[in-house]
């Protein structure tokens, strides 16, 4: 959690949409728990902002685990330990369940205009060479790491060039967030 905060909290627009998100929880509709979440997620960003000295996120973890059971799991009366990427993931959707409830009309997801990226997927059929391609909006790459790869190069071209003995797919990311966005987290 902590580095996912200190790299949100990094993203200022991500930090202009949760401060004027509204904090009035009486609107019709509201997932409530999604909206705790997001003031909580408002409230340590502007510590963070505001202090020098350590922060303690204990409500924004205590909505984490209302949201998402998982994060309450319990082994041994010890909290099970979660990665980043479920709480990067979790917090974004949050982010848009609370936004796309708080619109009076439809409006684009503000999490997929920051943080999107446009793939472009063609798959092919060893058989008969037929294909298609497909166009998809992710908010997160997800690019798993196996023995052998030292290069981010590497793990990009096995995350985008995938198949088995029936279908090759090969994607290209076409679109990227902003530029100070891409790499913030790396």
């Amino acid at each position: 959690m902590n580095s996912t905060i200190q790299c949100m909290n990094r993203v200022p627009e991500l930090k202009a949409a949760l401060t004027s998100y509204s904090h009035n929880a009486k609107r019709d509709g509201i997932d409530v728990m999604s909206h705790n979440l997001s003031v909580a997620a408002n409230h340590i960003f502007s510590e963070l902002d505001k202090n020098t000295e350590a922060v303690s996120p204990s409500k924004l973890l205590e909505m984490m685990r209302a949201k998402y059971p998982t994060f309450a799991e319990q082994e041994n009366n010890v909290y099970r330990q979660q990665d980043a990427e479920e709480c990067w993931s979790g917090l974004l959707n949050a982010f848009s369940e609370a936004f796309a409830s708080e619109a009076s009309e439809p409006t684009t997801d503000q999490m997929k205009e920051i943080f999107g990226i446009e793939l472009v997927s063609r798959s092919k059929c060893a058989e008969n060479g037929a294909g298609r391609l497909k166009t998809q909006s992710v908010k997160l790459l997800r690019c798993p790491i196996t023995d052998g790869m030292n290069h981010l190069d590497e793990v990009l071209e096995h995350t985008l060039r995938t198949g088995d003995s029936m279908y090759e797919k090969d994607s290209e990311i076409n679109e990227l967030p902003r530029q100070d966005i891409q790499f913030l987290c790396s």
